[in-house]
């Protein structure tokens, strides 16, 4: 570090220059207490996103690779802090409007509409247990269509689920914690499993055929979506255990991914359902609305 900060100092850069330079060296320094470890790269680079923030550690860890003889410093800066891409160039007219991400309000005015559809009792319950499991979760679509009972009985009982490595797009199966309000939806929905053909309560194509029929103002996609910007953004989970959970970013948190293999699958449930267990997406009157369509399903 001294002989980083002296070759700062000795430069040709002006005053104000060197100053800043050797600012953000010491911020780098004192945000990794000294230890330069890949995790704290990638929560440095997650809090410090100026490019001049990036570009002084980079140099820093380039210069230390060369001293000390470890290149894998070298590796670390190029990988965990890199420069941010150059942003698309864009307009300020609708020329490619993107649509945003769903909130909380969006998902329950979805709901509205499916509980006033003129579908079956059973549509109904299903697709509404289907969207608060994806929104809870963060189910890629095909994932919440491949799910079974067999592997959703034991979130009844348990508060999580494991979710196949076959039926997912990554390469590892995975602990799928469900919240309180989700396991009593799957709990109706398993009463009236006889209504329900085949082994899968939430098949890809029934759930996008009744959205798109019936003019939900909803795709599968959305779910996913609101599920990670909610968990991040509103409840404040930990990148990581959002990372564990829905997938998310696993090239990003790979190296730190490998800290929840050694934990256990109750582990894993308690530390994402502090944050969603209490959570609930549908209404109190949404809410009794569904408690009648399992009465009179049941008779």
């Amino acid at each position: 570090m001294n002989l980083w900060l002296k070759q700062i100092e000795e430069s040709d850069k002006r005053e104000t220059t060197k100053k800043d330079e050797k600012d953000r060296t010491m911020k780098l320094w004192r945000f990794t207490e000294g230890v330069i470890t890949p995790e704290k790269l990638i929560d440095y680079a997650s809090k410090y996103k100026h490019k001049e923030d990036r570009r002084i550690a980079r140099n820093f860890l380039t210069f230390a690779a060369e001293q000390l003889n470890a290149p894998i410093l070298k590796t670390w800066a190029k990988r965990f802090l890199e420069a941010p891409k150059k942003k698309k160039e864009r307009s300020l007219y609708a020329e490619e409007e993107e649509e945003a991400t769903k909130n909380i309000n969006d998902i329950q005015k979805a709901i509205d509409k499916i509980l006033n559809s003129k579908m079956t009792d059973a549509s109904k319950l299903r697709l509404v247990a289907g969207v608060v499991l994806a929104a809870s979760i963060g189910l890629r679509p095909y994932e919440l269509g491949r799910l079974t009972f067999d592997m959703l009985k034991q979130a009844i009982n348990k508060g999580y689920f494991i979710l196949p490595a076959e039926i997912s797009k990554t390469p590892f199966k995975r602990i799928t914690p469900v919240n309180k309000e989700s396991r009593e939806l799957l709990k109706a929905v398993f009463e009236v499993k006889k209504s329900i053909r085949g082994d899968k309560p939430f098949t890809y194509k029934t759930m996008t055929n009744n959205l798109r029929d019936y003019k939900i103002p909803l795709t599968l996609e959305d779910l996913r979506h609101f599920a990670t910007t909610y968990s991040l953004t509103v409840l404040g989970v930990p990148g990581i255990t959002e990372a564990a959970v829905a997938a998310h970013d696993t090239d990003k948190y790979g190296i730190r991914l490998e800290h929840y293999v050694k934990k256990k699958p109750e582990e894993i449930r308690d530390d994402y359902l502090k944050f969603w267990n209490d959570v609930n997406i549908l209404t109190n009157r949404q809410r009794k609305e569904v408690e009648k369509l399992v009465n009179e399903l049941r008779k």
